[in-house]
């Protein structure tokens, strides 16, 4: 039996949820997430796991020689994508609930809204970051690979078969927000009405992203992401 903590004057506190509750994976979903996060992560520093955590930490499927310094690294779309994916999937969960516990709570309390009206800005001011972090993750990426100077490369170079390392990167972040998205309403508490609105809404985003990444259209994908934000 769980016991409540007593304060100083003898007040209680609310009562630690059990573990492994559902109560228990919603208050700690950052911690949970993060710590899973860094277990992938320490087998790096274990040879008999390294190949498989470098797998879900680093891009994957490199088709140039590293060893050659004036050669570009470019990489192609593959399997261990998925990995990726699902790996910086999880990091989304742990900052949006960092996000949402230490920033957009403390806003929502002190404008004392309704709860219908707290579930709407809940919903959308949690997702304001990332789609600033699109909007500048594209324009960056263009600066880095000369393209915003020429825009007209990005209709010659279409579809592509290889791309550098910071555009795949990027577009791999963008398939990982879009995933993070349905377990998020799980964390968030989103009502069981809600939810088919939302799996759509979420579904109409993934499928065209992903289409765009395998079929090597991201460079014009990137300009519609912008558009789209």
């Amino acid at each position: 039996m769980v016991k409540a903590a007593k304060r100083p004057g003898g007040q209680k506190t609310e009562k630690d949820p059990p573990i492994f509750s559902q109560e228990y994976f919603l208050q700690n979903q950052a911690d949970l997430m993060s710590s899973l996060c860094l277990i992938i992560m320490s087998g790096l520093l274990f040879k008999p796991t390294r190949d498989l955590s470098a797998k879900f930490c680093f891009v994957q499927h490199n088709t140039t020689n590293l060893t050659d310094p004036d050669t570009k690294p470019m990489y192609q779309v593959g399997r261990a994508d998925m990995l990726v994916t699902v790996f910086y999937s999880l990091l989304c969960i742990a900052v949006h609930a960092v996000e949402n516990e230490y920033f957009w709570e403390k806003i929502a309390r002190r404008l004392r809204l309704s709860k219908t009206r707290l579930s709407e800005f809940m919903a959308l001011g949690s997702t304001l970051p990332y789609h600033i972090a699109i909007v500048f993750g594209a324009f960056y990426v263009m600066k880095e690979e000369g393209l915003l100077l020429d825009p007209m490369a990005l209709l010659t170079s279409v579809p592509v078969v290889e791309m550098p390392m910071l555009m795949k990167f990027y577009w791999l972040l963008i398939l990982s927000f879009a995933l993070h998205q349905y377990p998020e309403m799980y964390f968030m508490r989103v009502k069981n009405e809600e939810m088919p609105n939302k799996i759509i809404g979420y579904t109409a985003f993934i499928v065209p992203v992903t289409a765009a990444y395998v079929t090597g259209l991201v460079y014009p994908g990137t300009v519609v992401l912008v558009i789209h934000c």
